[in-house]
């Protein structure tokens, strides 16, 4: 924890960032509240930095409620996405506009 901002390791192997309100990581965008495109590849390039190897992000789904966008992505190899069967995903995004408020990456192999 640094000045309102955490990341926890938990014990199941995630990895879960939390702003506290700074606003130090964020995505770019022409307006205040990225469009869904500005958002996506934002994101998508914010998790590319992150996650080392072979596999990277690959975009699953956006939600918006309000100026919150919540942002979801499995994994893919080689450009394939995979699919886990109990539809969860390698990562979530929160945005408050541009802002992410909050990041976890779940474990996979």
């Amino acid at each position: 924890m640094e000045d309102g901002r955490s990341v926890r390791i938990r014990a199941d192997g995630s990895i879960y960032y939390q702003s506290g309100g700074r606003g130090d990581l964020s995505v770019d965008c022409a307006g205040e509240t990225p469009t869904d495109w500005e958002a996506v590849s934002g994101c998508a390039a914010i998790l590319e930095a992150i996650l080392s190897g072979e596999g990277g992000p690959a975009f699953q789904e956006i939600l918006r409620d309000g100026e919150r966008t919540i942002l979801r992505f499995g994994c893919q190899r080689g450009g394939v996405p995979i699919r886990f069967s109990d539809g969860a995903v390698m990562a979530a995004v929160v945005l408050d506009r541009a802002e992410v408020v909050s990041l976890e990456l779940l474990p996979w192999q």
